[in-house]
């Protein structure tokens, strides 16, 4: 928090500066949160895996620089006209496409044909032959049987089909017609027909092929969000841990004292105990006001604490001779809330804007404490003594402690905003962001509520009317 004395200039920062500069830092966190879980970064993350994957650049220079061929499909259109320009393919092709062979072996298979070689059996044996030399021949059943012969050796389908088998064509057609090689055949021609092939080899030889594919329009989506201002904010803001410390804070209680009255569901007026066992405000012996509520004004989203010169009566304890609790008259009354029934808290941030007027014989505090008055943190004390000076500091169960006096904040002439952070081994104290005090030793560790109050400890001269304004308080805890 010292890199605002660096960032203003001079020991301490005007208020508004820094008050200015807090706002923004946690509206921007805030933003910064808010960006962490949206759609668009979500989006940006998922195309910055997806461009930058081995697989997707693979892709992408398949699209840019693959040739047909260099496909698969080429090699399948290669190895079909290779299979179809074969020899053998090539008779099978005709004698299917013609229908040839298949006539052919329709004859083959038919009456007609078993008549024929019923009877080229019969014509071929001996005593046939020897019939065929007898003078009445003509006139035998030989001699029909020979002419039926003769004529079925003419039939054309008969003709036809043992020219067909008898080529080297049918051969081929034979050997092809139940081989793996027509199976293969076949896949490729259906594949390089079909619907399919045509479409890829139509995408692979278009010359805008990349530019109309998915890939194209992820990197052109991923270079626009690239160039997102909100986008490249978020991403050099991650980069720089920019918001580390906003982040690492939890806030556990505030009051911005928006309303018109104290919020009494966070704050009791006078001191815990009184509340606690009498369910009364009291005051101690060495003190010259009494606490009322009246003088705890909320207006204008601040709380002032008003000081002033007016008698009342009221109870007095004294711990001297086990007096206890007695009514007393006082001539000054102001005001005390604290959040000790509320909110109590070990460790964290706590952060007050205050302000605070007519000082000389009054002083206005901040402390916290636990269970006991003792120990106790003194936030900030003003005011009694100079009024250009805070106090800050631990008192200890053994009423030792380390205070120290620290210059040059005014708060009777403008606000301030105090800080403290309290670790387990150390406790320190800023004002508008610029380190003031460091304690090592001593650091308590219980939890502790805050109280704050304006008192007189000796009679004043002169009017005590005072206010002390607190606009607001922040307190937060570590993730």
């Amino acid at each position: 928090m010292g890199l605002f004395s660096f960032i203003f200039g001079g020991k301490y920062p005007s208020t508004s500066k820094y008050e200015a500069l807090l706002n923004k830092r946690d509206n921007d966190s805030r933003a910064f949160i808010e960006f962490a879980q949206s759609q668009k970064l979500s989006r940006y993350n998922q195309l910055n895996t997806i461009v930058h994957s081995d697989d997707f650049l693979k892709r992408v220079d398949t699209l840019k620089n693959e040739k047909f061929n260099q496909t698969e499909a080429y090699k399948k259109l290669t190895e079909y006209y290779e299979l179809k320009n074969s020899a053998d393919m090539k008779d099978y092709l005709k004698l299917s496409v013609s229908g040839s062979a298949e006539k052919a072996e329709k004859t083959l298979q038919s009456p007609v044909y078993a008549r024929y070689l019923e009877l080229q059996d019969v014509t071929s044996k001996p005593e046939f032959l020897a019939a065929r030399k007898q003078k009445k021949f003509k006139k035998s059943p030989e001699y029909v049987l020979l002419f039926e012969f003769k004529k079925l050796k003419k039939n054309a389908d008969i003709k036809f089909a043992q020219k067909i088998t008898a080529s080297e064509a049918y051969k081929h057609y034979k050997t092809i017609s139940d081989s793996p090689k027509l199976d293969n055949y076949n896949k490729l021609d259906a594949y390089v027909h079909s619907l399919e092939f045509a479409n890829y080899k139509r995408e692979i030889q278009d010359k805008n092929r990349f530019k109309k594919s998915e890939e194209y329009k992820q990197i052109a989506e991923f270079e626009t969000l690239k160039k997102d201002k909100e986008l490249k904010w978020y991403l050099q803001a991650a980069q720089n841990n920019e918001y580390a410390d906003e982040l690492s804070w939890q806030m556990t209680f505030s009051d911005t004292f928006d309303g018109n009255k104290l919020d009494t569901q966070k704050w009791d007026d006078g001191y815990f105990w009184g509340k606690a066992l009498l369910n009364d405000v009291y005051v101690l012996e060495e003190e010259k006001q009494f606490y009322t509520p009246r003088n705890l004004v909320v207006a204008n989203s601040c709380l002032s604490i008003k000081t002033k010169d007016e008698n009342c009566t009221g109870k007095v304890w004294t711990a001297k001779d086990a007096i206890g609790f007695r009514q007393a008259q006082f001539n000054y009354t102001s005001g005390m809330a604290n959040t000790a029934k509320a909110f109590r808290q070990k460790y964290g941030k706590f952060v007050f804007k205050i302000k605070a007027d007519n000082c000389k014989d009054l002083i206005h505090s901040i402390i916290m404490h636990g269970e006991k008055s003792l120990p106790q943190i003194n936030v900030a004390t003003y005011g009694a003594d100079k009024k250009n000076e805070i106090r800050t500091g631990i008192q200890t169960d053994n009423n030792k402690g380390a205070q120290s006096t620290t210059s040059g904040i005014n708060i009777s002439r403008d606000y301030f905003i105090i800080t403290l952070i309290w670790q387990p081994d150390k406790i320190t104290w800023f004002a508008n962001g610029v380190e003031i005090k460091t304690l090592t030793s001593d650091i308590p560790q219980i939890p502790m509520y805050i109280s704050m109050g304006s008192h007189l400890l000796g009679e004043p001269q002169g009017s005590r009317n005072a206010t002390f304004d607190i606009e607001w308080v922040k307190c937060y805890t570590k993730k």
